[in-house]
């Protein structure tokens, strides 16, 4: 078993759906395993299943954790006795869904928590257990009845008999009662009997009567308060309820072999990602010396301003001041004044030169990232990250402003001790309890801070969820149920945002009441001990200054964490391994050859697409077809490099499909999906986009595509994601940009003719058939018929081809796949085409 940490490691989830990884990787973290959350995070999305407790317990155990999932009553869940912690528990949220969460320590009456949604949190037992979900399953009663008579069942017991007051002779005797009936629905019963006697509030020491009537009348036990009963209809089962978690009391003595491990896990133990200060010290590499010139300023600074107080004594001395002494207070003012400004101008440079470089260095670090990182993230959480950026512009301000009221917190002591050494001890106490009632608080502060920024978050979230749907949410009139959503969360917001406020409220004040409290200590005991009226001034004067100057650095800390915060959410784009493969040099040809052997894709733990074996020679032309979900599009992504193959090898002219060649490939795609984004800028930028600088935009390609009425009708911008053409329009605008590719080896269409009609889609599909006549091309389509004019056809179904021949032949096969599919789709036609339906004709262009 391997050492515990005292406080469970922070993982802050990154979005709704990754409270498992977050959760696995906490756990990990507290047992020593280094593993990164990104990476895990990714595996989430493709070997393992983030959102099942049942893959997060086969990932544990494959990182090397002695983990085991498991089925408990919920109230025994925080009992030491039951050995449940630490674990993985799942929680019920108030939206009704299930949420991952790790319990890691019972402190008293509060437990450690790590919440993925807000950090670390101290929770009261008791809500807790109130927020666990409680699952239901059936087991096979000779299993339960070995469980029940195990210590899992009886050390509990024993200790809540013991809370109710149950003399131990009483419980044990109960107990061992319970044990000597013949099956499990003794114990089971002694188990509910206790629970409701707890919730009835018996006086201690009356329980063990109520006890042994309830085991002797199991009928009088409410239903509610049973772990186990008998599963209605199958006498050898048992239908337990109750709290669902993984735990891991340590770590397996055998450590997991890498070479064991799928790709993501074994890229998880091995990648580390950055700590916030390390990021810092790498973008601010080229500022240290000016860092390092702003800390020497902010030393020279504060202590000049001690200088400037001693100066002032001499003014207000009994007797004549010497006469240099007014010149030198104020060349000293003024060298302070210049000095303060250039460390203020120095300290605001760096923190613009370290935003303009993040800002600079992520967008040259979008196109690189992975296609899994950008789709498997919501939008508005990358846009609140870049957005966020400009907070870190006011870190060099932060920590000058520390640096200075640091320094000048450790320099007060001593040069109170050198006025009065009997003041040096309240002095020092006084920084010493100033300072560190702000950092006593600093977790609860952090944790604080951490839950509003996941609200704010949300919150933001929903606005720009919201608006993309909001021509949905008027067509089914939901603005309701959308206004009480926002409500709740808004209300979820404002309970976040007055917890913070209070808890730096209570630090003020804590800091502020010690810090008076020493200062009258100091200055009681310093009256008769100092006899210079002007130095007891001076001193009374630093003295009363100590608490705020304490309360100021205790602000200064208490911002730390929203930082941090900032800098961890910024780190993760970084941080996300690219792979880089020199480009290979190819030479120009015609189509692709494809070639996939032994290729299996995982989405979220479930295999999506199984091909035993595939072979597409170079300028083929061949029709891909199936029902929605079956994985069609999955084929042509592996080959645009949306999926990378858990298994296997994909192959393009005999080389293995990795970044260098999929890099290449790329550039010489024509692809079109309804999904290819539109800008909002004129339809020529839009025809252009990704082609090379100045092109124009040739009249037949206007012509091929039906576009020449667009282009005459609209001169403006086309909409945000062309929201101002209709949907056929918007696809014909598709169309024409892949067309103008040049180079093209290799075409993918992918439903590349939604939302137009029949005979638009032949013609067009004839059209882009002559486009590429050498490349390889793959067309996707839910219209089976229009595959009959290939030669060749691939028939998708359950994420498997499970024909691939000459369509013609295929549909002449009375109980082929295809045959099916043809036979479907006329039966929807002729459904269509029933004389009872009413015909409606729309035309004109208002």
């Amino acid at each position: 078993m391997g050492a515990r940490r005292f406080l469970a490691p922070e993982v802050v989830q990154t979005s709704g759906m990754d409270c498992g990884p977050a959760a696995l990787a906490c756990l990990l973290g507290g047992y020593g395993v280094r593993a990164s959350y990104a990476r895990l995070r990714d595996a989430c999305q493709t070997d393992v299943d983030g959102t099942s407790i049942d893959a997060v317990q086969d990932a544990a155990a494959l990182l090397g954790l002695d983990a085991e999932q498991v089925m408990m009553p919920v109230d025994h869940l925080a009992l030491p006795e039951a050995g449940a912690l630490p674990a993985i528990v799942v929680t019920r949220q108030p939206s009704g869904l299930t949420h991952f969460v790790v319990a890691w320590r019972r402190h008293g009456g509060v437990l450690q928590v790590m919440d993925p949604a807000a950090g670390r949190t101290w929770v009261p037992v008791r809500r807790f257990l109130g927020d666990v979900h409680v699952h239901e399953f059936a087991v096979g009663a000779e299993a339960f009845e070995a469980w029940a008579r195990s210590d899992a069942l009886r050390r509990p017991l024993l200790r809540q008999l013991d809370r109710l007051g149950v003399p131990a002779s009483s419980a044990e005797a109960l107990v061992a009662a319970a044990g000597d009936a013949p099956g499990w629905h003794a114990l089971a019963a002694l188990d509910a009997a206790v629970r409701q006697a707890g919730a009835g509030g018996f006086r201690r020491h009356a329980a063990a009567g109520e006890i042994a009537r309830l085991v002797a009348e199991p009928g009088a036990v409410d239903q509610r308060h049973w772990f186990a009963r008998r599963t209605p209809g199958d006498p050898g089962a048992v239908t337990i309820r109750g709290a669902v978690l993984v735990r891991a009391p340590g770590r397996t003595a055998q450590p997991p072999a890498p070479d064991e491990l799928p790709a993501d896990l074994r890229a998880a133990l091995t990648q580390r990602d950055p700590g916030p200060g390390r990021f810092l010290r790498d973008w601010l590499r080229g500022s240290g010396h000016r860092l390092a010139a702003i800390g020497v300023g902010a030393v020279a600074a504060t202590a000049g301003v001690l200088a400037e107080a001693v100066l002032m004594r001499t003014l207000i001395s009994p007797g004549p001041a010497p006469g240099w002494t007014l010149a030198a207070l104020l060349a000293l003012a003024t060298i302070l004044l210049i000095l303060d400004g250039a460390l203020l101008a120095a300290a605001a440079g760096v923190g613009r030169r370290l935003e303009t470089a993040l800002r600079a260095g992520l967008l040259r670090r979008l196109p690189d990232l992975p296609d899994r990182y950008l789709n498997s993230r919501p939008l508005s959480d990358l846009a609140e990250r870049a957005h966020r950026l400009h907070r870190l512009r006011e870190l060099p301000l932060l920590a000058l402003d520390t640096a200075r009221l640091g320094t000048l917190l450790v320099l007060l002591p001593v040069v109170i001790a050198v006025i009065d050494p009997g003041s040096a001890l309240p002095a020092s106490i006084a920084v010493l309890a100033s300072a560190a009632a702000g950092l006593v608080l600093l977790p609860a502060q952090a944790e604080r801070d951490l839950r509003r920024r996941t609200h704010v978050g949300a919150v933001a979230r929903f606005y720009l969820d919201a608006l993309i749907g909001v021509v949905p949410i008027r067509a089914h009139r939901a603005g309701r149920l959308i206004e009480g959503e926002h409500g709740r969360m808004l209300g979820a917001w404002a309970s976040a945002v007055r917890a913070v406020h209070r808890t730096a409220l209570t630090a003020e004040l804590v800091q502020a009441g010690a810090g008076l409290a020493c200062t009258a200590w100091l200055l009681t005991a310093a009256h008769d001990r100092v006899s210079d009226p002007a130095m007891f001034l001076l001193l009374a004067y630093w003295a009363v200054g100590l608490p705020a100057l304490g309360q100021q650095l205790g602000a200064l800390v208490r911002r730390y964490p929203s930082y941090r915060g900032a800098v961890l959410r910024a780190i993760e784009p970084f941080a996300t391994p690219v792979e880089h493969t020199p480009t290979p040099a190819r030479h120009g040809g015609t189509g692709v050859a494809v070639h996939l052997s032994g290729v299996e894709v995982v989405s979220g733990g479930q295999p999506v697409l199984s091909v035993a074996g595939l072979s597409i020679p170079a300028g083929s032309q061949v029709a891909v077809v199936g029902r929605s979900g079956s994985g069609k599009s999955t084929l042509a992504g592996l080959l645009l490099g949306w999926h990378r193959p858990a298994r296997g090898r994909v192959l393009v002219d005999g080389a293995p499909l990795d970044a260098g060649n999929l890099a290449w490939l790329r550039r010489h795609t024509a692809w079109v999906d309804p999904t290819v984004t539109l800008w909002n800028r004129s339809l020529a930028d839009n025809l252009t986009y990704g082609g090379a600088p100045g092109a124009g935009v040739p009249e037949e390609v206007l012509d091929d595509t039906y576009l020449t009425e667009v282009a005459a009708g609209r001169s403006g911008p086309l909409g945000e994601r062309g929201g101002l053409l209709s949907g056929g329009e918007a696809q014909r605008v598709r169309l024409a940009r892949a067309r103008l590719r040049s180079g093209v080896r290799l075409a993918v269409l992918d439903e590349p003719f939604r939302g137009l009609g029949r005979d638009q889609r032949r013609d067009l599909l004839r059209r882009a058939r002559r486009w590429w006549p050498a490349a390889t091309l793959l067309y996707v389509t839910h219209d089976v018929a229009d595959a009959l004019d290939f030669d060749r056809v691939l028939v998708v179904a359950d994420g498997r081809i499970v024909e691939d021949d000459n369509p013609e032949a295929l549909a002449g096969k009375p109980d082929s796949y295809l045959r099916g599919l043809l036979d479907a789709e006329q039966a929807v036609a002729d459904r269509f085409r029933d004389p009872s339906w009413r015909r409606i004709t729309l035309g004109g262009t208002r």
